[in-house]
């Protein structure tokens, strides 16, 4: 689901924002909100937070960048929605910031993204999802992820 809802909303948000026909914008907004909503749950986000060691930071990554791109469309529509999509992105910043190979690691492992939290093995296809996730973040306003125990 957090893949689909990935695709979707990159998809969605420009199709959004370029359309002016109101019907299309209800939805649109109306299908993303139903799938983020839908992640959020299923505990996706609570399972994220709660057991960081059993998540693929691709699939965190990619959770990140759909739902970023869904918060935008909530902010600017002032859904309710927003802050708990806000709270998602937080938890999905802060287990990738804790993912990121920064010591005890090679040079060119560093600042990369490996498979999950033990696994150190790198594709630049999850850090591309993690980069895009970030800039996302950034657009939105937001920088601060949630704290993660070490």
């Amino acid at each position: 689901m957090v893949f689909f809802a990935n695709w979707q909303s990159q998809a969605g948000r420009p199709l959004f924002e370029a359309t002016s026909r109101p019907e299309v914008k209800d939805l649109v907004r109306a299908f993303l909100f139903e799938l983020h909503d839908r992640v959020i749950k299923s505990g996706y986000y609570d399972r994220v937070a709660q057991r960081p060691e059993r998540q693929a930071c691709v699939e965190v990554a990619c959770a990140l960048e759909g739902v970023a791109d869904t918060y935008a469309i909530a902010v600017s529509t002032q859904d309710r929605r927003a802050a708990d999509y806000r709270r998602c992105i937080r938890t999905a910043l802060g287990f990738l910031v804790r993912a990121q190979r920064t010591t005890g690691c090679t040079d060119r492992e560093r600042g990369g993204f490996g498979g999950s939290l033990a696994s150190h093995g790198q594709r630049i296809d999850v850090t591309g999802h993690v980069a895009s996730g970030f800039i996302k973040s950034v657009e939105n306003g937001i920088t601060e992820p949630e704290s993660f125990p070490s």
